[in-house]
């Protein structure tokens, strides 16, 4: 796959475009040719088949390269998870209903793949720099979901700790840009002194 999304997307949505453009043709002369109306049923199908947003279809590669570029690779597989198995919930519904077979196998397999990636990106989309539980590896889907939880909150309670020792360490480097290392007082000091460690602790 090329490394630019919107390059991703046009690759992945570029066999679905193709499958209904030859369909819509092929309809177009089916007065004709009556055999292209078949030749157009399947063309149009397989492009619907494909544009489900649930890998490993192309309507999900172009969903996740999306969200990669909107809320990087870690979230953006969790969300793509998450949305590829609503739709291959949907497809095995609509299978079961409409009494179509192969769109209940398709939801199947779709909702089968989409499962995987959410449990494997279900960790590290919440941390840049997750720690491997003391179980095993967090992105394996045999991961008791207790623990994974668990580290899950760890981890946010961490990041907004974190997130407030930098605001208040933006606000004493203005005040040294403004009135100098001088300006600040013993208790600021040391508190410039202990967020430096917290932010540079590697096991966090």
């Amino acid at each position: 796959m090329p490394p630019a999304p919107s390059a991703q997307i046009m690759l992945s949505l570029s066999g679905p475009c193709c499958n209904l453009a030859l369909g819509g043709l092929a309809y177009g002369l089916g007065h004709l040719f009556p055999l292209l109306l078949i030749f157009a049923w399947w063309n149009v199908l397989l492009g619907a088949f494909n544009l489900i947003p649930a890998p490993p279809l192309d309507g999900g590669a172009a969903l996740r390269a999306a969200l990669h570029a909107k809320i990087g690779h870690a979230r953006g597989d969790l969300w793509a998870g998450r949305i590829g198995i609503a739709a291959g919930a949907a497809a095995i519904v609509l299978g079961i209903m409409w009494g179509r077979p192969l769109l209940v196998f398709v939801g199947i397999i779709a909702g089968a793949y989409s499962y995987d990636l959410f449990r494997q990106s279900r960790f590290a989309g919440y941390s840049t720099r997750p720690r491997t539980p003391e179980t095993g590896d967090f992105r394996t889907w045999r991961l008791p979901r207790k623990k994974l939880d668990a580290e899950i909150t760890r981890k946010q309670k961490i990041e907004r700790a974190d997130k407030e020792v930098r605001r208040k360490v933006d606000e004493l480097l203005k005040q040294i840009s403004e009135k100098g290392f001088d300006s600040l007082g013993e208790e600021d000091r040391a508190f410039l002194r202990r967020a430096g460690e917290r932010l540079r602790r590697p096991d966090r």
